[in-house]
């Protein structure tokens, strides 16, 4: 990772991500992620991915966002590098049963980890890869105007995303 002098990557990824609930379709995710280089292998960043807006098979809204802080190890191999990271932070979910006139918005955490694999190219300077993560957000509670308390389920998240990286 730290090859010919490299200090940091940033890059856009995007691809689909399986929420284990029942109320909750699978959905487009993009974002982008970025870290600096700490030593030969070792990377810590963050990283924010959007939900697309897809609705549940029964017309339930569930949207979501994550941002948080990553640790990663890389590999070093011949035509780029192999990933380990492990991810921390906190989700913006923003959902609305049917029946329910209004959004509820819940903020848990999350963590979980992420691996993947870069290629890179132009004097390793640009890479594309790909990526698989499992998040576990937290369970969380909200109320709306009238003092009415909502709760949203743990849930467990599958990813597989795309990478394009800028190495700087």
């Amino acid at each position: 990772m730290a090859e010919g002098g490299s200090s940091g990557e940033v890059g856009i990824i995007g691809g689909l991500a399986v929420p284990d609930l029942t109320k909750a379709n699978p959905h487009r995710i993009f974002g982008i992620r970025g870290h600096a280089v700490l030593g030969a292998s070792l990377g810590v960043g963050g990283y924010y991915l959007v939900s697309g807006k897809e609705e549940g098979s029964n017309g339930t809204k569930f949207d979501f966002s994550m941002h948080g802080f990553e640790l990663a190890y890389h590999v070093p191999n011949n035509t780029g590098d192999i990933y380990f990271g492990f991810r921390v932070g906190v989700t913006k979910i923003r959902t609305k049963d049917v029946g329910n006139t209004i959004d509820l918005m819940f903020s848990p955490y999350h963590y979980g980890v992420a691996v993947g694999q870069q290629y890179f190219f132009w004097s390793n300077v640009v890479g594309i890869g790909y990526e698989g993560s499992i998040l576990h957000a937290q369970p969380a509670r909200t109320t709306d105007t009238t003092g009415t308390a909502f709760y949203q389920d743990a849930f467990n998240m599958l990813s597989f995303l795309g990478t394009l990286q800028l190495r700087f």
